[in-house]
């Protein structure tokens, strides 16, 4: 048992590095995939040469050893494959995306479930019938593809074991992922409260220099206590306009010839133009 302890934390320390690197997921996946295989197949190569010294050595191999690395070799398959065919789409798709593959892992868990129960468990009375090889009962056979394996290092059931190993790898990876989604869209909806589209004064000065002061002589903010010039500046700030010698050009709107309310009787006119066209729409 000693090789297959040593293979497998070789395999473990190699797939924790490969975690750590700052790359895609589909990368890591696919990185880990060839040392997964070569792995198994040096336990293959081990299983030919030196075979078991008992059948508890050979149950113990099928039930823990082996499938606890196909586990890792079909959970990076998986992955890869997931992350590979992710469409660029909204977060309601994603969604959707990766809640199919927790729906093929729940059908798997419910057309299993003897088995899925009795392995969760930690039964052992049908270990000798699941976990032995040549010992093949067709009324355990769970799936014809069971017919397609080398007899010399397949049992029936080790494979349903890693697939049930690598299911719960892979809702700890779907949910994560859907979690992040979830991240994402309030991370986004936070920034567009908090960092909202700016606006862009595109009027003439001269109609803002004549709301400022509309809004400055109706007392409309801080209560009345604010100046023209502390108003002024916030609008510029805000619409990202200069509006030059405020006082100045307050100046020349007093000593208009004509209107010098202008833009605000403008506005006052395009709002009941606005009412009217609205009562007429739902009368």
């Amino acid at each position: 048992m000693e090789q297959y302890e040593n293979l497998k934390k070789l395999l473990d320390e190699q797939l924790l590095l490969i975690t750590k690197e700052n790359i895609p997921l589909s990368k890591k996946a696919k990185y880990s995939i060839p040392l997964c295989i070569k792995t198994i197949n040096e336990l293959k190569r081990i299983i030919n040469e030196d075979g078991f010294i008992c059948r508890q050595e050979e149950i113990r191999f099928f039930k823990e050893f082996k499938p606890n690395i196909a586990a890792k070799l079909i959970y990076n398959i998986q992955v890869f494959n997931i992350e590979s065919k992710k469409p660029v789409g909204t977060n309601k798709q994603l969604k959707k995306y990766f809640g199919n593959f927790l729906k093929d892992i729940n059908d798997f868990k419910e057309s299993n479930l003897s088995f899925y129960k009795y392995y969760k468990s930690d039964s052992c009375h049908h270990d000798e019938q699941f976990f032995v090889r040549n010992e093949l009962n067709l009324h355990l056979v769970l799936e014809p593809s069971t017919f397609n394996y080398d007899v010399t290092f397949n049992t029936s059931h080790d494979h349903k074991v890693a697939q049930i190993l690598a299911n719960d790898l892979l809702t700890t990876y779907l949910y994560e992922q859907l979690n992040n989604l979830e991240v994402n869209l309030f991370s986004q909806l936070e920034e567009k409260v908090q960092h909202p589209k700016a606006l862009k004064w595109t009027d003439n000065k001269n109609a803002l220099i004549e709301l400022i002061y509309a809004l400055h002589a109706s007392g409309s903010f801080n209560n009345g206590k604010a100046d023209v010039k502390e108003i002024a500046r916030c609008i510029e700030t805000h619409f990202d306009i200069d509006l030059g010698d405020l006082y100045r050009n307050f100046h020349e709107l007093r000593y208009r010839k004509t209107n010098r309310t202008k833009y605000i009787d403008t506005l006052k006119k395009n709002l009941i133009d606005r009412m009217d066209n609205v009562d007429e729409k739902t009368s």
